[in-house]
């Protein structure tokens, strides 16, 4: 499965409205429940093994959508994280069933650009089990009451909080790019983020506090930008696409 871009933005939050089915609305088979009964307890074994971190907690997937002269309507039900993981380590096996059959499940991340303009992104500790050692700021959406682009940026704010030790006293401002389809079936809600201080002043704050998940940052010029993006590969080029098409 190739990533795509599915919805190009910028999108304005006042634009985007999230309607949300309280029944999961993922379709499935005996065969595909096998496979993420099998793949989560072979992942809780060697997680124990390993020490790290793993719950199953409640997200959102997405639908369906519709885009319409600048306004986005995002259809979303729950999922939790035990089908989602499951789901995007098996992608092979779903995704000729098409997107009701794929994980779609939802996050929100992207670009963080220092004052001094410098691009971050965190590096996971040996306690998480994402598959991406190197990743954008950001995480699964599990705000299962979020209404409208207001509550996604809410969610971003929360997620740099968490993994840079930010508050919003400290952020300039978030821009919603678009929409990307990942090679493995998930949906990443892209954004820019502009910070209001410089590297070197948030490195001192992250090292104050941080998610246990994320083990340090990683500084990369805008020069070198397009070259580590396409080493990261997956979804990230697609997401770049739509940064430089927001400039």
């Amino acid at each position: 499965m190739l990533p795509k871009i599915i919805a190009k933005g910028p999108f304005l939050p006042e634009n985007i409205s999230l309607i949300t089915n309280p029944v999961s609305q993922r379709q499935t088979n005996p065969e595909i429940e096998e496979v993420i009964s099998k793949t989560w307890h072979e992942l809780e074994t060697n997680v124990k093994a390993k020490n790290q971190l793993l719950w199953n907690g409640e997200s959102l997937r997405l639908d369906d959508l519709k885009e319409e002269h600048g306004k986005l309507e995002l259809y979303t039900s729950p999922t939790d994280y035990k089908t989602r993981t499951c789901l995007e380590r098996n992608v092979q096996e779903v995704k000729n069933l098409g997107l009701p059959y794929l994980s779609a499940g939802l996050a929100i991340g992207g670009f963080v650009e220092t004052l001094d303009g410098f691009y971050v992104f965190n590096q996971r500790s040996v306690k998480s089990v994402e598959k991406f050692r190197i990743d954008f700021i950001g995480g699964v959406m599990d705000n299962m009451e979020a209404k409208d682009g207001f509550d996604l940026l809410n969610h971003m704010y929360l997620e740099i909080q968490g993994e840079l030790n930010l508050s919003k006293d400290f952020i300039q401002n978030i821009s919603i790019l678009g929409l990307v389809l990942s090679n493995f079936g998930n949906i990443i809600i892209a954004t820019s983020v502009k910070l209001k201080i410089s590297f070197d002043e948030l490195s001192q704050i992250f090292e104050q506090k941080h998610d246990e998940e994320v083990q340090n940052l990683v500084k990369i010029d805008p020069k070198d930008l397009p070259e580590f993006i396409a080493k990261l590969g997956s979804y990230k080029p697609a997401a770049l696409e739509l940064l430089n098409s927001g400039i």
